[in-house]
């Protein structure tokens, strides 16, 4: 079981700021077809490699074929899942049962992938499946995407200080929605129902920012400053 995991689509790939240039022998490396060649343009190598490989370079392909070490699985390219569900089911069966799951190159290219990508997440966190409780981070350069299933609370990174912070309901009735410390607009066990826009576009400034959620399945969208632009409450 591993206590993070790390799971590379072929969506538009943007570094993320402050990204580990290695990974810790504690870390899986999950890469979903042309995913590969975003590990690539890292220096990572993948441990598992799955998806129908219709987007995969083949020079890549071959490569990891040749590596004892890495796992390939093969789907056919007509099937019921996409290669990002096949792999999201194979991290959350790896994954310590609080663990995270960091999503990389999501987002991007096709709408409907796009929005796909991310209500997936909350789908699997609503089935709690085998008493797990994973937590999702969709990371594209500088900004995070926590997807958080209630009752589950979330410290702010302090070195995200002067963010935009955005709450976004991907359920029906998110309730007991609490931000303290650190917020321009706190709030204090809100609800917060689908579609409505009173989440968005608050403002973090530092100094110990919680997020606490009682029910329901909420995206958190942090996009960070640069960082001659990042300001603290003092």
């Amino acid at each position: 079981m591993f206590p993070r995991i790390y799971v590379f689509l072929n969506g538009v790939f943007r570094p993320p700021c402050n990204f580990p240039k290695t990974t810790g022998m504690d870390e899986l490396i999950i890469a979903t077809d042309g995913g590969v060649s975003h590990l690539a343009a890292l220096g990572w190598k993948a441990d598992v490699v799955l998806g129908d490989f219709d987007s995969a370079p083949e020079e890549l392909l071959e490569s990891c074929r040749s590596d004892r070490s890495v796992s390939l699985f093969r789907f056919p390219r007509e099937k019921d899942k996409t290669d990002f569900e096949l792999a999201l089911e194979y991290a959350v069966d790896y994954l310590e049962p609080y663990g995270v799951i960091e999503l990389l190159g999501a987002f991007g290219g096709r709408w409907d992938m796009t929005f796909s990508n991310l209500f997936l997440p909350a789908s699997i966190a609503l089935k709690d499946a085998a008493g797990k409780k994973p937590r999702f981070l969709f990371r594209d350069g500088a900004t995070l995407v926590y997807v958080l299933a209630g009752p589950d609370k979330l410290t702010i990174p302090f070195e995200t200080a002067g963010s935009t912070v955005s709450l976004v309901p991907l359920s029906q009735g998110v309730r007991g929605v609490t931000l303290k410390g650190g917020f321009k607009y706190p709030l204090k066990n809100g609800s917060l129902d689908f579609g409505i826009t009173l989440g968005m576009s608050n403002e973090f400034y530092g100094r110990g920012g919680l997020l606490t959620v009682k029910r329901g399945i909420l995206a958190v969208f942090i996009a960070c400053p640069p960082d001659e632009e990042r300001r603290e409450i003092l």
